[in-house]
């Protein structure tokens, strides 16, 4: 996605929330589905999610993400 490349991911491990409207969930181990889903990406539906990945992604540095987390656990270590 960070090169403007739509997605086809499971809905496991938060995906969907990293997906957003740049890509396509389909459930974890659904073979069917994944197929379809293949089967709908025509270049209609990539230019629209390329749009979306355009609008809405914003890229966290590892540096962010770490930061993020640490004031989550530390908050959580401080409110106990």
């Amino acid at each position: 996605m960070s090169n403007g490349v739509p997605v086809i991911a499971s809905d496991r491990v938060g995906a969907k929330d990293i997906v957003g409207n740049g890509g396509m969930i389909v459930g974890a181990g659904n073979k069917e589905k994944l197929k379809e889903t293949i089967r709908l990406l025509d270049e209609k539906k990539i230019k629209e999610l390329r749009t979306h990945i355009r609008g809405e992604l914003y890229i966290k540095t590892w540096e962010c993400f770490l930061e993020e987390n640490y004031k989550l656990y530390k908050s959580m270590y401080e409110d106990r």
